[in-house]
């Protein structure tokens, strides 16, 4: 069982200003959780400053709340560590206790 984890958007601008290349990428995931029309205000960038290609899913809370077990998987990657986000950090909350009942490792941005 995995236990809850966050970290700032400073710690996560680390995390992304240290990739080297695809490799370091391939362990997790963004999950971008916001609407549609937030994401068209500022949408994460699909690349690092060092070109390396940042791997995002993006899909509404509320899409995401309506699916379980393999129907979650299909949506969102049980093998990857999972950074959940959104615009202040409740949704990317409930998002993390969603998926940490699925059995997903999960990291909260906020």
């Amino acid at each position: 069982v995995y236990k809850r984890q966050e970290i700032d958007n400073k710690e996560f601008a680390e995390v992304l200003a240290n990739l080297k290349g695809s490799e370091d990428t391939k362990d997790w995931v963004v999950l971008d959780v916001r609407e549609e029309s937030e994401r068209k205000n500022w949408n994460l960038p699909e690349h690092t400053q060092n070109g390396v290609e940042i791997p995002k899913i993006n899909i509404r809370l509320l899409d995401l709340l309506a699916n379980r077990g393999s129907d979650l998987e299909k949506l969102v990657p049980k093998d990857k560590t999972v950074f959940c986000m959104c615009r202040g950090g409740v949704r990317s909350f409930k998002a993390q206790n969603h998926l940490l009942g699925n059995g997903y490792k999960t990291i909260n941005l906020y």
